[in-house]
């Protein structure tokens, strides 16, 4: 008797799950390796990779024409695939290729300007997004208006104050006269009032002599030069709204521990996501948006070290809710970018 339902059950719930997975598209499935593409409804169209040391993987774009690889070293495909993406709006097609020590993702856009994009590597999965959310509808300026449907039972009304608290109404009191000795009446007149008495003098005040007062010489206090007083202005000023709490709080030039290879830390608050543009042949453009910048420090030009081959100048700029990092490079020369828990790391790419 119990079974009915519990079919019904289980059939509404497959149902839906094909309904949320029905934006997905499999490119490539595989026990080692697998591929998927998916167009979300904020607008924005991601893509997931599956495979083992993922961890160490960055995408980085080639140009003429553009597009974004992804190489994912020691492992293997059978074979090579290509899949357009006809209902995307930003991407024109994934193709993943074989190669002898590797397997390279080229993801081919549909416009010659580079869309935005962030990834977030794990060891076992990296999610690529790609666009830009859409904005939410802004709230309607019209007043809510509620409707009361009056009742059929009528409540009975309170008594009304000056029904409640009444009081008797006034006596009316005769005034008789009274009989003078003269034998002429006369009416009792009601006895003078303070008001019409006359107001008592103020005492008079004699002005007290006010002592003489020296100042002494005290020294002003001085501000330890460790921690001057513009110091401290500068790591505590905010110079843009921070609605969410998030901030960038330094820029440190380093070297990833496995291969030594150069590397831009972008320490923040928390996790962010962000966006990384090419401007020009020798500029790249990356966006933390809804972020602050924690002193006026961090807009002062920062130099790499010598050992930084191909990176120029890091430049912070934060005039709206957004940060905003100029990023000058040789020419020839590309960079890639991924997400580490509350840090942004930049690379220079030579290949």
């Amino acid at each position: 008797m119990f079974k009915a339902p519990l079919v019904l059950a289980t059939l509404l719930v497959l149902i839906s799950y094909g309904l949320c997975a029905a934006d997905e598209q499999q490119i490539v499935k595989g026990t080692k390796f697998s591929l998927a593409y998916e167009a979300q409804a904020s607008g924005v169209e991601s893509i997931k990779i599956r495979s083992s040391g993922l961890e160490k993987v960055e995408p980085f774009l080639i140009e003429n024409p553009a597009r974004l690889v992804i190489d994912i070293p020691g492992q293997k495909l059978h074979k090579n695939s290509e899949t357009a993406l006809s209902s995307s709006h930003l991407l024109k097609a994934i193709r993943v290729g074989a190669h002898a020590d590797k397997i390279r993702v080229v993801i081919d856009f549909k416009d010659a300007a580079t869309p935005p994009y962030s990834s977030k590597a794990t060891a076992g999965d990296l999610i690529l997004t790609i666009g830009t959310p859409k904005a939410e509808p802004a709230p309607s300026s019209q007043p809510i208006v509620t409707k009361h449907t009056p009742s059929s039972t009528v409540a009975s009304s309170p008594t009304p104050r000056s029904a409640a608290s009444a009081v008797a109404a006034p006596k009316i009191i005769e005034l008789k006269a009274v009989p003078t000795a003269t034998g002429t009446a006369r009416v009792p007149t009601a006895a003078p009032t303070s008001a019409h008495t006359s107001a008592p003098v103020p005492p008079t005040v004699t002005p007290q002599p006010v002592p003489s007062f020296t100042p002494t010489s005290t020294p002003t206090p001085t501000v330890p030069p460790t921690h001057t007083a513009t110091t401290l202005s500068e790591r505590t000023a905010t110079t843009n709204s921070n609605p969410q709490g998030k901030s960038l709080l330094s820029i440190n030039f380093d070297h990833v521990l496995t291969d030594q290879s150069a590397v831009v830390k972008f320490a923040l608050t928390k996790p962010s996501e962000f966006r990384l543009a090419k401007q020009d042949d020798r500029s790249y453009l990356l966006t933390i948006p809804n972020c602050a910048v924690s002193g006026e420090f961090l807009k002062l030009p920062y130099f790499p070290p010598h050992d930084f081959l191909g990176l120029v100048m890091v430049q912070v700029s934060a005039d709206g809710p957004d940060v905003k990092v100029l990023i000058t490079v040789d020419r020839g020369i590309r960079i890639a970018s991924v997400s580490k828990e509350n840090e942004l790391w930049v690379r220079p790419v030579t290949r």
